[in-house]
């Protein structure tokens, strides 16, 4: 189905994983909160909420559940690391964030309520996904989902990237200080992690979060933000074990196909409980995406059809030129394979 392959070696990959720890910026927050409900003006915009658990944390900031006392409404407050206070850079990052994801309005984007800066450090308050992030209903679930269930969580996350590519953006800053209106968002950091599921009233619906390294990409290469490479899982540029090779070499110009393979890797996930390529713990990541081909994914999950399979297979061949360029064409395969097999009506 799929030609002009690599004659890269195909490895079987490993699954990740995450730990969260309260940190100072938790504590910070705490006080924020305190001094916001003893009548601080400045800090009116959190007045009446009380602070609880630590729900995750991205690139630049931690994310903490918050209730309203009189109301009981819950939602979602990230605020930027405390370690990166003062660091203009790092300040600025955060800043193209909330600017990034105010003005987002899609049922499957994660909805900004509120942003403002408390003392040097920024905040956003945002809707509460009270089911969680994908990556948790994996642990939950032996580390797979039934084929039913990944399918549509795919379908309406690639429904929010159709919507992300596509929107108008306002005022982008350029590096040169002057701003520009653009077209489309990639996120560049598509993972279980950050899909998250809301359940009102028993329907479940997927929205995309974290938008720490999402990028304006018709002016890619132009923000004047280049970001830090790291070791680990987490990257400056993404998450390894979703990223195909384009990102890696390139991330500051990465354009919207690395965000479909990304929700390809994502599904991969779902349906083997494994990620697409193998990262052993002495190699480095890297080299790993550069010099490998993701597993075909009945080699890690015999079950899957072969016409599902086949789609797959096709959006995670990594090559300098991606199967699938945007997330309606995957979303259009995978519907027509499903309906091959059965598993939709339509």
């Amino acid at each position: 189905m799929c030609e002009n392959s690599e004659n890269i070696k195909a490895t079987p990959p490993v699954g990740i994983t995450n730990s969260l720890e309260q940190s100072d910026t938790y504590e910070l927050f705490k006080r924020l909160v305190k001094e916001a409900n003893s009548g601080n003006p400045q800090l009116s915009a959190i007045k009446g909420f009380t602070v609880g658990d630590l729900l995750g944390q991205g690139a630049f900031g931690e994310v903490y559940l918050a209730r309203h006392q009189s109301t009981g409404e819950q939602v979602a407050i990230k605020v930027m690391h405390n370690k990166f206070a003062g660091q203009d850079k790092l300040e600025k990052r955060f800043k193209r964030e909330i600017k990034n994801i105010t003005f987002l309005d899609h049922p499957n984007i994660v909805k900004v309520r509120y942003s403002d800066l408390l003392e040097e450090n920024l905040f956003y308050i945002m809707e509460y996904c009270n089911g969680g992030s994908i990556a948790d209903i994996l642990k939950k679930s032996s580390g797979r989902l039934p084929l039913e269930r990944a399918l549509e969580i795919t379908f309406q996350a690639l429904d929010g990237l159709h919507y992300l590519h596509n929107v108008e953006i306002p005022e982008v800053e350029l590096s040169n200080g002057t701003t520009k209106t653009s077209k489309g968002l990639v996120h560049r950091d598509i993972k279980p992690g950050n899909l998250l599921l809301s359940i009102v009233n028993g329907v479940e619906r997927v929205k995309i979060a974290d938008y720490g390294l999402a990028k304006a990409f018709d002016l890619a290469g132009k923000s004047g933000i280049t970001p830090s490479k790291k070791s680990g899982e987490k990257s400056g540029i993404g998450t390894y074990e979703f990223m195909p090779r384009e990102q890696v070499r390139q991330s500051k110009y990465a354009k919207v196909e690395v965000d479909v393979w990304a929700m390809a890797a994502s599904l991969y996930k779902m349906l083997t409980g494994k990620t697409p390529r193998e990262f052993p713990e002495d190699q480095n990541k890297r080299k790993v995406i550069l010099t490998t081909q993701p597993t075909p994914i009945r080699f890690s999950n015999k079950s899957i059809p072969e016409e599902l399979a086949q789609v797959i297979d096709c959006a995670l061949k990594d090559e300098s030129d991606l199967y699938f360029k945007t997330a309606a064409q995957f979303k259009e395969a995978l519907t027509v394979a499903a309906n091959k097999i059965g598993l939709l009506n339509s």
